[in-house]
């Protein structure tokens, strides 16, 4: 919340209680800032698939075809039709 104070400057407050300008708030927040990239790690990135997805490999091709013919007979025998849903989803 900013208030103004006798002379015109615009003050404003943080947590502390502290009273700080527009001004001196900028440049604590650039210390803040260059401080926190100073101390902070540079991790790897490891890359991982989307909990749920996976990969079929060639040599599980032919179960999982057969699990689709079956699964694809079995909806039609009970009238259900064929729909393409997206991928992945955000």
């Amino acid at each position: 919340m900013a208030n103004k104070s006798k002379r015109g400057k615009i003050s404003v407050k943080v947590k502390k209680g502290r009273q700080f300008s527009k001004g001196q708030r900028k440049s604590e927040k650039k210390l803040f800032r260059k401080k926190i990239m100073e101390t902070k790690e540079i991790e790897p990135i490891i890359i991982q698939p989307p909990r749920g997805m996976k990969d079929i490999l060639p040599d599980e091709q032919s179960y999982w075809e057969q699990t689709r013919r079956v699964s694809e007979r079995l909806a039609r025998d009970y009238g259900f039709s064929k729909i393409d849903v997206p991928l992945l989803e955000y």
